[in-house]
């Protein structure tokens, strides 16, 4: 994020303000970082995709369609998941680095 980016001021219980400093902590993150990152992922969050009833008709067309919104939605899926593993990925990596920082030190 840029120092240019709009900012905002809010109001958290106590509790959930607990709750990202520790993730913060946990993930290597300012709380600033954490909030934006999991705020991304819940906009990113699909509903589950419903399995087509087939045996619901014996419509070719309509047996076309069922398949077809499958079909678009298992590309949605693909999307999401793909862009959370980029997240997650980036996560790990600064994990593993702070990680591999404190094993070095306790050498």
């Amino acid at each position: 994020m840029k120092q240019t980016d709009p900012q905002m001021k809010i109001r958290l219980p106590p509790d959930i303000k607990a709750r990202i400093e520790a993730a913060a902590a946990a993930n290597n993150r300012s709380m600033n970082a954490e909030i934006v990152t999991r705020l991304e992922m819940s906009f990113n969050e699909t509903l589950p995709i419903p399995a087509p009833n087939l045996k619901s008709t014996s419509d070719p067309a309509e047996i076309l369609a069922l398949i077809s919104r499958t079909i678009s939605d298992l590309d949605r899926y693909q999307k999401h998941y793909t862009s959370m593993l980029k997240l997650n990925r980036g996560d790990f990596e600064k994990r593993r680095v702070h990680h591999d920082d404190h094993d070095a030190e306790d050498e």
